[in-house]
């Protein structure tokens, strides 16, 4: 049971979490509406046009990049899999994190890239120790 459970997780936790962002950026969008009457300077911080589509599309793919890089089905050599897709996504999400005028929903998807990275980071930490820790006392 405890197996099953544990790949369960592991298989859809991105798929999870993909959703998640595509929630919170849908409801920023409901929330903040395209206002064509904005023009300008006015628009700073405001959706725009298209703007909740452009971050779905990215996200999608960028599920898709992350499940071909991390292949969480298989749990071997789990910390160079993530290590490879933090260094990939890494200008990505500050490419993101740099954008200041932009709407709540680009902000909610270059937030969901930071925690992203920090989920990253964490599996390396964690597999490394453990694949260091197998190495060293040859546990299986």
């Amino acid at each position: 049971m405890r197996s099953s459970a544990w790949k369960l997780s592991r298989n859809f936790s991105l798929l999870v979490y993909g959703l998640m962002i595509v929630v919170l950026m849908y409801l920023d969008y409901r929330h903040d509406p395209p206002n064509p009457a904005l023009t300008g300077t006015a628009t700073y911080g405001h959706n725009v046009e298209g703007e909740f589509e452009q971050n779905v599309s990215r996200t999608v793919t960028e599920l898709v990049i992350l499940y071909v890089i991390l292949r969480p089905w298989s749990y071997r050599h789990s910390w160079g899999r993530s290590l490879a897709a933090l260094v990939l996504f890494f200008p990505w999400t500050c490419l993101h994190l740099v954008n200041i005028h932009v709407g709540g929903a680009t902000t909610i998807h270059g937030l969901g890239l930071l925690f992203l990275e920090a989920i990253l980071f964490s599996v390396i930490l964690v597999s490394g120790f453990q694949a260091i820790r197998k190495l060293k006392f040859g546990l299986e």
